[in-house]
């Protein structure tokens, strides 16, 4: 699949380097799929096609992995849920979702998303075969399954993405642009 993803969206222009994952996995107390973190080493954390920003570390430090995946939408472990609002539970608890991306990035480019949020629902004992779920900036979820760059490339080739995303996206010659390093 690296190569149809090279293909669509082009070799990257500066590879990523390869980050230490061990603190982001010690804070989460999980592996995460293979296939995500080898795209994040590939091409870094950056953003698809102008809209989806990918995160991952840079200097894989304990305070870089908080920062990225620590809190989402405000959740904190032990607070009530509204399942109507929320129908997965958020990790840490059993099954639940893991950020990877956002669709509208802070300003930083790092960190909680502002908008609609990217994850996986750490389903399972496998991180190869944890869903994908998706959370729009009007509530609305979205769901599938299969790896992140077979998820990727479903999106990318408009077979399998979240229907309430801007109609323009992806684009027919998508790019991925990773963020500045420093």
């Amino acid at each position: 699949m690296t190569e149809r993803l090279d293909e669509l969206l082009g070799e990257p222009g500066r590879p990523g380097a390869p980050a230490s994952w061990d603190a982001a996995e010690a804070l989460l107390g999980v592996t995460l799929p293979g296939a995500y973190k080898a795209f994040v080493d590939r091409r870094g954390p950056g953003v698809l096609d102008g809209s989806l920003t990918v995160f991952g570390p840079v200097d894989g430090t304990a305070a870089e992995a908080r920062a990225l995946w620590g809190t989402w939408y405000g959740w904190r472990q032990g607070q009530e849920r509204n399942p109507d609002f929320d129908p997965f539970p958020y990790h840490p608890e059993p099954g639940g979702l893991i950020g990877w991306g956002s669709d509208r990035p802070p300003a930083s480019g790092r960190g909680c998303p502002l908008g609609g949020a990217w994850f996986f629902l750490a389903q399972g004992p496998d991180p190869e075969r944890w869903p994908i779920a998706v959370f729009s900036d009007t509530g609305q979820w979205y769901a599938t399954r299969g790896s992140f760059d077979a998820f990727l490339l479903r999106c990318l080739e408009r077979r399998d993405y979240p229907l309430f995303l801007d109609f323009t996206w992806p684009h027919p010659e998508p790019r991925y642009l990773p963020h500045p390093a420093g």
